[in-house]
């Protein structure tokens, strides 16, 4: 949508607050935010008491459409408000300091993806809403496979389909000229890799586990003429490579559309292709082999739903938390690392930095049992 659209269309229902609902805030009101509004304001147990945006009249408008209070000011909205929950739609640039505000106030926060800008500013996140008192404060990452039903089922088809060995990743977005704050490595930390091929890279982590290797090259040469300079990088390649023999490839970019997502993994008995509105079951031909998966319409429903299930009930079911994203997080650091090198890097050497009482494990596979589980894949006790 244009980069200064309200959410035309959305209204919040009439009335004072009901017994029992949800007083939330939305931070960033841009970009994905849009999608995220409609899932929330889909949610008969939600009521959007607050929205920020760095732009005050376009809080306020949107502000006066919903009933709600409008705040230009991201740590008056969390300090001053006392919330059920907060969700995140802002860059992390703009947000990273005040979440700890968040943490600090006990208040639950759902998070577009990615979690950070880095793997230490990911880590440093994780252990502010795991120490927060009393029992820490749930730090949830927008992902689909925890909680849409067709990426569940895909998940178990692809277990059923034995050992994988091939993933292509496709994912292509013709962003405009001026990329704004996603053009600033400062502000952005990265580019493409980062920004668009995170869910792509987050799902197959999970479903195959984490590399033994990571390779990458980036460039950002598409746009010699722009009147906006950039310095993140405009494409990227970047390849895994599994201790089984298998091996991943991600190709994006976000100078060049037609706007295309699109994951498929090989499997000894088959293949999995996920589009955005779509989950096929294919043969070794390439062949469909049972009725295509309907995804939702909107892919942040059934995570948001998910997660205010998990704050409704025992919170310790919530998943898709900061910690779950670590591993993915730094996969990502070994491939701008390799960029940089040249050379295949490790992403099990960024748990260096962690404490040996952490003792952080690999990510859990999917109901019905991973495909494979590599053998070093991980170490399950990272040294100090």
């Amino acid at each position: 949508m244009p980069a200064r659209k309200v959410c035309a269309g959305l209204l919040q229902k009439a009335g004072p607050p009901v017994a029992g609902e949800l007083q939330v805030g939305l931070i960033g009101l841009t970009g994905g935010a849009e999608t995220v509004l409609g899932a929330l304001l889909a949610e008969p147990r939600v009521r959007l008491a607050a929205v920020g945006d760095r732009d005050a009249e376009l809080a306020a408008r949107l502000a006066e459409s919903l009933g709600a209070e409008a705040y230009s000011d991201y740590r008056s909205l969390i300090v001053e408000r006392k919330l059920d929950a907060l969700f995140v739609a802002a860059p992390c640039c703009d947000v990273h300091a005040y979440l700890r505000l968040a943490a600090a106030q006990g208040t639950p926060v759902w998070k577009l993806a990615p979690l950070a800008r880095r793997f230490d500013e990911a880590l440093t996140l994780t252990r502010v809403f795991d120490k927060a008192a009393p029992g820490g404060c749930p730090l949830v990452i927008s992902r689909a496979w925890p909680a849409e039903p067709a990426m569940e089922q895909a998940g178990k088809r692809l277990a059923e389909l034995g050992r994988p060995f091939l993933v292509e990743a496709r994912i292509f977005i013709c962003r405009a000229e001026d990329l704004d704050w996603r053009g600033d490595s400062e502000r952005a930390g990265s580019g493409v890799l980062l920004h668009e091929a995170c869910a792509a890279i987050d799902t197959v982590v999970h479903w195959l586990g984490p590399p033994a290797e990571v390779y990458a090259a980036m460039s950002r040469v598409s746009r010699p003429q722009t009147r906006y300079p950039y310095d993140t990088e405009d494409t990227a390649v970047m390849v895994l490579k599994y201790a089984d023999g298998a091996v991943a490839s991600f190709v994006s970019c976000w100078t060049a559309g037609p706007p295309t997502y699109q994951l498929t993994i090989w499997a000894s008995g088959g293949a999995i292709r996920i589009d955005p509105a779509k989950i096929f079951v294919l043969n070794r031909a390439g062949e469909p082999i049972c009725t295509p998966f309907d995804r939702a319409p909107n892919p942040y429903a059934h995570p948001i739903r998910a997660f205010l299930d998990g704050l409704a009930g025992d919170r310790k079911q919530l998943t898709s938390l900061g910690r779950d994203h670590l591993w993915t997080m730094a996969v990502i650091e070994a491939a701008y690392l390799s960029a940089r090198t040249g050379e295949a890097e490790s992403p099990a050497k960024w748990f260096e930095i962690l404490r040996a009482e952490e003792h952080l494990a690999a990510p859990e596979p999917v109901e019905g049992g991973s495909p494979t589980e590599p053998e070093s894949a991980a170490p399950a006790e990272p040294s100090a």
